[in-house]
């Protein structure tokens, strides 16, 4: 062992790294006379109190229960002396000093059992934090308390300390609660970080884009999925829906995600209904049949009202709603042939319900496309009561595929009763109109069952 004289930073420095040396060499009464060499000037330079520091962790094999406390009695001691003078970069050196010896003897403190041992230097730690006003000075004083906090056995010290952190984590700029982040000790991983004082972080999050992009990657998968919830059932669901974006629509539970964005609709005006609508496609309705039920009912009651606005939501998310099987697509469109039935031929001129149908056309069977022919025929053209409606009926009978005929025995009426309403109307627009979508209906052959009724239908333009 060496003599108790030999107890230098320079002397005790040539066992650095040699663990078994130490052992050999270096005693408990050597280590206590080298911490009692530290004081205040050693802190007015960084490296001298980096250098003892790292030396004492380098030691952590050899110290003992009685030399820890001397470690922590010193450190207080020069904290404390700090303390008494406006805050400037040596302390905020010492304190990363104070944590990494804490830190690297979280388990020897822990062992000795001194419910008093910590208690002197928690309370510096916590005056010198309350003495500053700055959360950017602040800051340096976090990490340590986030390590003393659970190691003080003291309720009332513990909660004070607690309290600090909880009021700094609500209070200060995203710089310095990201630099507190960047300096977590082994001890406390920013996921547990984030778990303990969710309740602080969750309403900053939704305060502030740029506190909650910092944040997101950092909580665990639950947690996010919260705040990203919350936030779409918030004032700021554009911010949410930004975010999601910028995920590429990847989050940890679709599902959750989907079914809040499908509850938000329902509270926005219809102007800001689609943004969120084309959310709910990108993520493919989260490929659930309880989601898309939702999403089809929201459907069905867009496109069977005579608001154009939500119309146009309605028409363009059915649109976009690939994913959909045809069973829920022929659904929606029989929900919308039958609300068009319903309809007087005043109030039949739904452009974009009317479009809705086409775009499934297809897929639908035959006899709920016999409905909306009729529905066409009848109310759009042979009953339409302006130019606007009979040229969207004439849409319908040119935009299905295959056209339907005059010879077919379930059309040959409805092109006579056409061909009635343009001879007898006395509005020459509004014949034209008729005259014209007839003719674009013309075959590019006649034969003997149907060249009778084109060549009236070609007299009407002489």
């Amino acid at each position: 062992m060496l003599d108790d004289r030999y107890y230098t930073y320079e002397i005790l420095s040539i066992f650095k790294g040699r663990p078994d040396d130490q052992k050999d060499f270096v005693s408990e009464g050597v280590i206590a006379k080298f911490i009692d060499t530290f004081g205040v000037e050693d802190t007015e330079t960084k490296q001298n109190i980096r250098n003892q520091t790292e030396l004492l962790l380098d030691l952590h094999q050899v110290i003992t229960a009685s030399n820890l406390r001397a470690i922590i009695a010193k450190l207080n001691e020069l904290l404390a002396a700090e303390n008494l003078i406006p805050y400037r970069e040596e302390k905020e050196n010492l304190l990363v000093c104070i944590e990494c010896i804490v830190d690297t003897f979280y388990d020897k403190v822990d062992d000795i059992e001194d419910p008093n041992m910590l208690d002197a230097l928690s309370n510096t730690v916590f005056e010198g934090m309350n003495q500053l006003g700055d959360w950017t000075q602040k800051k340096a004083f976090i990490p340590a308390c986030l390590l003393l906090v659970d190691m003080i056995t003291e309720d009332t010290r513990a909660s004070n300390i607690n309290e600090a952190v909880r009021t700094f984590f609500a209070n200060a700029d995203v710089e310095s609660i990201m630099s507190v982040f960047d300096k977590l000790g082994n001890r406390m991983k920013k996921e547990e970080l984030m778990e303990r004082y969710n309740d602080v972080f969750q309403p900053r999050a939704q305060q502030g884009q740029d506190i909650f992009d910092i944040l997101y990657p950092l909580a665990l998968a639950d947690t996010r999925i919260g705040w990203l919830t919350s936030l779409i059932d918030s004032a700021q669901y554009q911010r949410a829906l930004t975010k999601l974006e910028e995920l590429r629509y990847k989050v940890d539970d679709n599902k959750r995600v989907v079914g809040a964005l499908l509850a938000k609709v329902q509270q926005v005006p219809v102007k800001e209904k689609e943004k969120l609508y084309e959310a709910v496609n990108k993520m493919r309705c989260a490929t659930d049949t309880e989601l898309q039920t939702t999403l089809t009912s929201q459907l069905k009651n867009a496109l069977t009202t005579e608001d154009i606005s939500s119309q146009q939501v309605g028409f363009s998310t059915l649109q976009s709603a690939t994913y959909l099987p045809a069973t829920v697509k022929r659904e929606i469109s029989r929900h919308v042939v039958e609300w068009l039935c319903t309809l007087q031929p005043d109030a039949s001129g739904q452009p974009l319900s009317v479009r809705s149908v086409l775009m499934n056309w297809r897929i639908l069977p035959k006899p709920l496309q016999g409905d909306f022919m009729d529905f066409t025929f009848d109310k759009l053209i042979n009953r339409g009561i302006n130019i606007d409606n009979i040229r969207l009926g004439f849409e319908v009978l040119h935009g299905i595929t295959p056209k339907p005929k005059f010879e077919d025995k379930e059309y040959s009426a409805y092109y006579e009763d056409t061909l009635a309403r343009t001879e007898s109307e006395g509005d020459a627009q509004t014949k034209s109109e008729f005259a014209e979508g007839l003719l674009r209906l013309k075959p590019t052959q006649v034969n003997k069952r149907n060249k009778d009724f084109w060549k009236k239908v070609d007299e009407l333009k002489s």
